[in-house]
Formats: structure tokens, C-alpha cells, sequence
């Protein structure tokens, strides 16, 4: 069961997944140490399930982004493999 602490150190980790046990401790008016293991508990109890990296899409050269649908005349394993391997073969 999470309290208020556990709620706050996931707040934090959400808008920092790089938080130092020290930086999370200052947050949560912890130690250092009780904060890494309460990290250390979250992840292993599968509230934290990973850590991502949010990139800049445009520093990237990626100035286009778009949602497409897709609808299809007919839906079946069949159809759906072929689209797939259509798509696949888009460098996009």
C-alpha cells in the first residue's frame, strides 16, 4: 500500500526520473537512504515499471508529426499481415 511519501517520490521521479537518492531525500525530507530504498521498493513492487528519455523531436530533425487510421475493406489475419509487412517496408 503506498502513503502520501510514496505518492510524492513517484510525483517527483515523473518529472525527474533522475533524481540522486540525495535530491530525492531534500524532496521528501528524508535521508539520502531511506529514500533510495523506498525507490528501490517501488520499482520492485512494480509501481515504477521503467524509465524512458523524452527526446526533441525537432533537434532530431523531425519537424512532421502525425496520427494516421487506418481502415481496411476487410479484417482477418490475412489482411492484417499483409498491411503489416506494407508498412514495414515504409522507411517512415
Amino acid at each position: 500500500m503506498l502513503d502520501e511519501t510514496d505518492h510524492r517520490l513517484l510525483a517527483a521521479l515523473q518529472k525527474d526520473a533522475h533524481l540522486t537518492a540525495q535530491e530525492l531525500g531534500e524532496i521528501l525530507h528524508l535521508s539520502p537512504s531511506q529514500a533510495g530504498r523506498r525507490r528501490q521498493r517501488l520499482e520492485a513492487e512494480g509501481y515504477i515499471q521503467s524509465y524512458s528519455a523524452r527526446l526533441d523531436a525537432e533537434k532530431l530533425g523531425l519537424k512532421v508529426q502525425a496520427f494516421v487510421q487506418v481502415q481496411l475493406a476487410m479484417h482477418g489475419p490475412k489482411q492484417s499481415a499483409e498491411f503489416a509487412r506494407m508498412v514495414e517496408l515504409r522507411p517512415e
